[in-house]
């Protein structure tokens, strides 16, 4: 998003006093609830400045902190799930509208903390290739060029995520990144479910409380992750019916964010969604 500005000066002595006076305006509230979350802004060109009195012409541009987004939109429709399983739970049978509704809440958390995980790496590749002060204490050159060349060129861009990241931490020279142990196996699994939902294929699926090789593989995978979704009978199948609730949910979220919080205190950075925790948190 850009935004361009137009206003008057009664002195300028230099061009910080520019700069000063297009950050108010751009952090009043009429601007910044145009901007909404976009928080990171940048004075990227000045003209018609004079010293002494004069018009000021500026463009400014926000970079937008959808990492975050995902993460946030997430919670709310995990909130939403554990609310009707909650106001539910006593219930004898559930009307098929809620069960419906209950699900969309469920699938679509799961779809949002794997997006949240892939807008993540993104944003740290394009930042540290557009020179963002969040990445300033990575002042090693080498490292910066080489993860601007592999951003820039477009050939880590269309890599799986989980590939980035253990990119990230090679040029970083970090060896915790283990795609065997916690928190890369919740992940792991997390992103494989979310594949499983999103790229769906049909198959016959036993009713009952199967175990073993009478039941789905993705089940075999989640038992034990967290509780069933209380809305079903124990007669329906774990996968896909009765894990996809609240506590797969909560799983979810509390997965992807150990992941992401891993991933930027080995790398030595503040995580982006900081002051946000509060909101997450279930």
């Amino acid at each position: 998003m850009e935004v361009h500005l137009t206003f008057q000066l009664e002195h300028i002595e230099d061009l910080s006093d520019v700069s000063q006076e297009a950050t108010r305006i751009l952090k009043s509230e009429e601007i910044s609830n145009d901007l909404l979350l976009g928080e990171i802004i940048f004075v990227t060109e000045a003209v018609s400045i004079g010293l002494g009195r004069g018009a000021c012409s500026m463009k400014a541009q926000t970079w937008p902190t959808i990492p975050v987004d995902h993460l946030l939109a997430a919670v709310m429709f995990a909130k939403k799930c554990d609310e009707l399983e909650k106001r539910h739970k006593d219930d004898s049978k559930v009307d098929t509208v809620i069960r419906s509704e209950h699900r969309s809440y469920a699938i679509s958390t799961i779809i949002l903390t794997v997006a949240f995980l892939e807008a993540t790496i993104n944003d740290f590749f394009a930042g540290i290739s557009n020179t963002l002060k969040n990445y300033e204490t990575i002042a090693d050159e080498r490292i910066l060029d080489e993860i601007k060349t592999l951003w820039n060129n477009k050939g880590i861009e269309r890599q799986n995520m989980l590939y980035k990241y253990e990119q990230a931490f090679s040029i970083l020279q970090i060896t915790s990144f283990d795609k065997s142990k916690e928190p890369c196996q919740d992940v792991i699994l997390l992103i494989d479910l979310r594949d499983e939902l999103v790229h769906f294929k049909p198959e016959w699926i036993l009713f009952g409380n199967q175990f073993g090789a009478n039941e789905h593989k993705m089940a075999q995978r989640l038992r034990g992750k967290f509780n069933p979704n209380t809305l079903l009978p124990d007669s329906m199948p774990f996968y896909p019916d009765r894990c996809l609730g609240s506590s797969c949910t909560r799983w979810a979220i509390k997965s992807s964010v150990a992941f992401t919080d891993f991933f930027y205190q080995e790398i030595g950075l503040d995580a982006p969604y900081e002051k946000y925790r509060d909101q997450f948190e279930m």
